[in-house]
């Protein structure tokens, strides 16, 4: 699950879009994620195939709290157990390195890069979990848009 969270927040990463100078608009968003490619070696049959190509939409509502305090708080404070390597989101670009303490040892490293304005953004995340039952990769794409105010 945290690896989905990882993915759906890399989308709120910027998804809680974008903001500086106004990196990130307040207001309604919504986010599209989806997964690539999978690499699970060990794991049952099929399982990788079942979570390729299943786009996820979510809407959620950025607040003015929220944007001036820019996508890297909003980001770390939800996911606790994570911290910044590399935190660049400037000039419209979108480079970012976070690593994840799990459970039993075992670490993930996530890798977003992409572009945003103010009401949009595209990115392309690799996600690499390391652990006792081994290493799985994953790659995925996320995109989002200002909708409007909150509803």
């Amino acid at each position: 699950m945290r690896v989905l969270g990882f993915l759906l927040c890399g989308g709120a990463l910027v998804a809680v879009p974008a903001m500086a100078a106004e990196t990130i608009r307040a207001g309604q968003w919504e986010t599209h994620t989806a997964i690539s490619d999978v690499s699970m070696p060990g794991a049952p049959p099929g399982l990788a195939e079942m979570m390729k190509g299943k786009p996820q939409t979510h809407r959620h509502c950025v607040t003015p709290e929220q944007a001036t305090a820019g996508p890297k708080e909003l980001f770390a404070k939800s996911e606790g157990q994570c911290q910044f390597t590399r935190f660049n989101m400037a000039g419209g670009k979108i480079d970012t390195v976070m690593q994840c303490k799990q459970r039993q040892g075992a670490t993930m490293n996530g890798v977003v890069k992409g572009s945003y304005t103010p009401t949009s953004y595209k990115t392309t995340t690799r996600l690499e979990m390391t652990g006792p039952q081994g290493r799985m990769v994953m790659l995925s794409s996320g995109s989002g848009k200002w909708l409007g105010p909150c509803k």
